[in-house]
Formats: structure tokens, sequence, C-alpha cells
């Protein structure tokens, strides 16, 4: 038991008495102990703590405060907590904040503030009135936890299974057009060789040919889509390495148009426009072949035979842009947005042989170098497409 005493020393009858009280104090002791282990707990709370008066001026902050938003005690005593405000919450969060408070009731929510360096961070903020004996609110006491980290995480994590997602979603669509792709020419293929075994001696020379060739087109389409496939399932595993070297644009577009012009049957005539500023450009001349070609081969497979098909080269020395334009059935409105997608082809293309791999193969090396790709179609007909590519650090 604790206690404290007053002596005093007097002479009563001859003898010396000594007189004193005895006070006990143990509960004063109890109440410091315990006043001691709250200030402990407050001074290292792993929330910040905010006391302020009923104006909302700040009479105290923990520790974790100054941490957490970079203010010391002696810069946050004195201001009000509207210092750490954003500007990203809207004034409406924090008048029912208010109302809610002087109705004496706690409040809860979400905080988009900033530290003193201007940094943005999250807080999960609980606000309560503090209340006298007499139940009038004194004080306010809030206790703040920086969730910025957590958020993080969590927006990551839901950004890694949307994708994840969206990647298995894209495998299904894939696998499933790509077993119908490989299966037409396949059975056009079966159906030509079932023909010759049963009936090659009564067939005259011309059905022969016409059936072989029919076997030669549907195996060299069989091919062309495998080749494809195997090209995307490298793009996707990162092992197309992008070799930046320094080349002519308009001899390298000469050379492409030139290939093209070789194998086309439909006799398109090519049209190549130079506008460009410099004489050497640096970026993957593979990839950007491979893009132009790709390019190329679709204007031609979707134009009248003999139609115009036109590049455009605008280069300086911070990028290059390609466009090819022709004079083809054109996409519809509404196939637009996917049309960059594996096996999407658009609603008008009939009978055209093709098998949709083409133009997402054209985005992905876009991306590779950096680039973008767009498509327009005027109302004139035909389709448009722009390619752009920022020119690369010297190799």
């Amino acid at each position: 038991m604790g206690s404290g005493t007053g002596e005093r020393i007097t002479k009563r009858d001859g003898r010396t008495v000594i007189e004193g009280t005895i006070q006990d104090i143990t509960e004063r002791k109890e109440t410091e102990i315990q006043l001691r282990k709250l200030s402990n707990i407050i001074e290292q709370a792993p929330l910040s703590i905010v006391i302020t008066d009923l104006q909302g001026t700040i009479e105290y902050v923990n520790p974790r405060f100054t941490e957490v938003t970079g203010y010391s005690r002696e810069e946050a005593v004195g201001q009000n907590p509207r210092v750490l405000k954003s500007g990203k919450i809207p004034d409406e969060v924090y008048r029912e904040m208010w109302e809610t408070l002087l109705q004496g009731q706690i409040w809860n929510g979400e905080l988009i503030n900033k530290r003193k360096n201007g940094e943005i961070f999250l807080e999960n903020s609980t606000i309560s009135p503090i209340l006298d004996t007499h139940g009038t609110i004194t004080h306010y006491a809030a206790l703040k936890d920086d969730i910025t980290a957590r958020k993080r995480s969590e927006t990551i994590a839901a950004e890694k299974l949307a994708e994840e997602k969206k990647i298995s979603e894209m495998k299904t669509r894939f696998i499933s057009a790509a077993s119908h792709q490989f299966r037409t020419p396949m059975a056009t293929a079966m159906g030509s060789v079932e023909i010759l075994a049963n009936h090659l001696d009564r067939l005259k020379p011309g059905k022969r040919k016409a059936l072989f060739d029919r076997i030669n087109t549907s195996l060299n389409r069989m091919t062309t889509m495998l080749d494809d496939v195997l090209l995307l399932n490298r793009i996707d595993a990162k092992r197309v390495e992008v070799q930046p070297m320094s080349f002519n644009p308009r001899l390298l577009i000469n050379d492409v148009i030139d290939g093209i012009r070789m194998g086309d049957s439909d006799h398109h005539r090519f049209e190549f426009s130079d506008q460009s500023k410099v004489e050497t450009f640096i970026s993957d001349t593979q990839i950007l072949q491979h893009i132009l070609d790709n390019l190329l081969t679709n204007a031609a497979r979707y134009s009248p035979a003999g139609s115009v098909i036109t590049v455009q080269l605008r280069a300086d020395a911070r990028k290059l842009q390609l466009i090819v334009t022709d004079q083809g059935i054109g996409i519809p409105p509404d196939d637009r947005d996917r049309i960059f997608e594996p096996f999407e082809r658009g609603s008008n293309i009939g009978d055209i042989k093709g098998h949709g791999l083409g133009l997402n193969i054209v985005k992905r090396m876009t991306d590779r170098l950096g680039g973008t790709i767009a498509v327009e179609c005027p109302k004139s007909g035909g389709s448009s497409f722009t390619l752009s590519i920022p020119q690369m650090a010297a190799f």
C-alpha cells in the first residue's frame, strides 16, 4: 500500500510526542501508472493519433502521425487537419463528416491526403467526439491508418487477376478459332486426296492438276497459319528480341513494296510517297519489314484487282510514321475495336481467304517497337492504317 505522511514533534506532560497523519495514496499511484501506460500506448501506437479542439485546431499528434505525414509535432500543433487535404476528396464528404461529429457520433471513412512533400497517400480514418463527465463534447480524436501500400497491393492483385482471366479467355477463344481455321483447309486437302486415291485413273489431267493445286494451297495455308501461331507464341514468351540498327527508311520500304509487287497476281498499283526529313533511322528493320509486309498483303487481299495502294512515309529525328491506304472493302465500324485481336476478321469479308492473325501480329510487333497502330476507314471506302514508332537509342 502506498502512503504519504506529515509529522510534528511536541512536548506533552514532559514527554516528547510525535504527531502525524497517514494518507492512503494507492489509488493515486495506480492512476498514475494507468496514465503512464495509456501515454505509452498512444505514443507507440502503429496508427496516427490526432486530437483537436472543437474548432479543429490540432492540440496533439503522436510520433506515427509525424512519420506518415512528414510534419513534425511542432509543425502540426496549432494547424488544422485540412493542411493534409489533397483536393481529391469532394467537399460533401467533409460536410457529412462534420454533421456526424456534431451529432456526437463516430465518423469512419477513407481519405486521400497529401504528405508534407506533396506525395499522395490513403488513410482509413475513424474520428470520435470526446465527451466530459457532463456529456459535453470537448475535443475530437482521430485514429488514422495509412493504407496506401495495402491499396496498391490490392490494385496490383486485382489487375493481375483480371489479366490472367483475360489471357485464359483469349487462350480458350484462340484454341477454338485455331481448330476451326485448321479444320477447313485440312478437310479440303483430305477431300482432294480421297478423290485422287479412288478415282485417279478416271480423272482428266486438268482435274488432277486442280486437285493437286487445291491440296498445295490448303497445305500452304495451314503452314502459314502454323508459322503465325508459333510467331505469336514467341512474342508472348518475349523471345522476339528487338535489335536496333541504323537504316534508310526509303530503301527499306521500296524493298518491301517490290517483294509484294512480285507476288501480286492481281496487279495492284503500289504508290510510294516519301515525305521524310531524315536519311537514317534507328529501329529493328526485321520487325518493321514484317509489319509493313503484313499491312501491304492485307491491303492487296481486300482490294479490287488493279486498284491503287499507297504508302506514305513521314520521318524525323523523333519518330517514323507509315500510312498504308487501300481502296478495298474497308472495315465496318462495329468491327474496328477488335480488328487487332487474334482470329478477328471484318464481318464483310465474304469468302476472301485469311485466318485473322496478320493484324494481331502487326499490333504485337508494333508494341515491341514501342509504337502505335491505328485504323481509319474513310466514307469513300477502303482502309487507312497509320503506324508510328519512336526512334530508338543508338546501338
